[in-house]
């Protein structure tokens, strides 16, 4: 029944115009490789290997963020992003660990065909309460 779905999807892409744009990729939860806190802070001190990406609505994230994270609204994420052209690896957050954003948006990603892209599952949420900065606003 998934196969047809699919078919039934790449069809009706093709009658706009989109076939042969992206390959349809599946991609399951269990797909998707999460980090915690203790590797997400060691990927941090290596600033020219990583991405990582505040999924949350801008509102949001221009309230409070991680440093160095970059805002890409999950309905943002696109493929072929140049801010994501040089990564070796993605990393994806939300705000707390029962949302379930940072996981849609890694799947997402990885549907687009990006490769090593993680989630941080416990989010902005975890962040704060291990007493780690926040930035407001632009850096």
């Amino acid at each position: 029944m998934k196969t047809r779905w699919m078919w039934t999807v790449v069809i009706l892409a093709g009658t706009h115009g989109l076939i042969g744009c992206a390959q349809s990729v599946t991609v399951s939860d269990s797909d998707v490789q999460t980090v915690d806190l203790r590797q997400l802070m060691k990927l941090l001190g290596d600033q020219d290997r990583w991405v990582l990406i505040d999924v949350r609505p801008l509102k949001d994230f221009e309230e409070s963020h991680i440093p160095g994270a970059i805002s890409i609204p999950l309905p943002n994420l696109m493929p072929n992003d140049n801010r994501l052209a040089e990564a070796k690896q993605i990393v994806v957050y939300s705000g707390e660990p029962r949302d379930m954003l940072s996981r849609a948006a890694a799947k997402k990603l990885m549907a687009q065909g990006y490769r090593n892209v993680y989630g941080f599952p416990g989010g902005l949420d975890q962040w704060r309460r291990q007493h780690k900065r926040v930035i407001a606003g632009a850096e």
